[in-house]
């Protein structure tokens, strides 16, 4: 007489997971919340001027009454926390709504994510084809190696290129 098979103790998948192994302990990773959002410097710069038209002593429960209704009472503490920071951050926040920045939500700092010149990554390219054709094989710490030294070469300064995991990516995918 043959066996049935005993069914296989399968845990449920939320919509849109991967298929794969089943999970012996524990549910996995819990979802994002989403809880962190970033205005932009037009609402914070809004609110600075609220703040600071208001004459009455509860200026501030005053303003994250208006712009805020719908806030926790145990969330009105870290929104004051919050709005008190832009009040510090006043300068910046005028400049950046001053200079067409107003619909960006975060300040990138000067030379963050500095690109290199279109002239400079296509001889990066011949520079990889090129030892490609001679048969050595390219990494991505020898890309890094002679990106830094021909930086160095521009006489621009090295701590300003990072050679992120993607951007060497880009390169070994040729």
């Amino acid at each position: 007489m043959p066996s049935t098979p005993s069914p296989k103790k399968v845990m449920a998948r939320t919509p849109g997971q991967q298929q794969g192994r089943t999970r012996t302990t524990g549910a996995g990773k819990l979802p994002k919340q989403f809880k962190r959002v970033a205005l932009l410097f037009r609402h914070k710069l809004d609110v600075i001027e609220f703040y600071d038209a208001i004459i009455s002593k509860e200026k501030m429960h005053a303003t994250i009454s208006y712009f805020y209704p719908s806030l926790a009472a145990y969330k009105v503490k870290v929104k004051k926390r919050q709005v008190c920071n832009w009040l510090n951050q006043r300068a910046l926040i005028i400049d950046k709504c001053e200079t067409g920045c107003g619909s960006h939500c975060k300040e990138r700092k000067f030379g963050r994510s500095a690109t290199l010149s279109p002239e400079f990554e296509e001889q990066l390219v011949l520079w990889i084809n090129s030892l490609r054709k001679e048969g050595v094989p390219v990494t991505g710490t020898m890309i890094r190696i002679h990106t830094r030294d021909c930086y160095e070469s521009a006489g621009l300064s090295e701590g300003k290129i990072t050679a992120s995991q993607t951007w060497l990516l880009s390169f070994l995918s040729l």
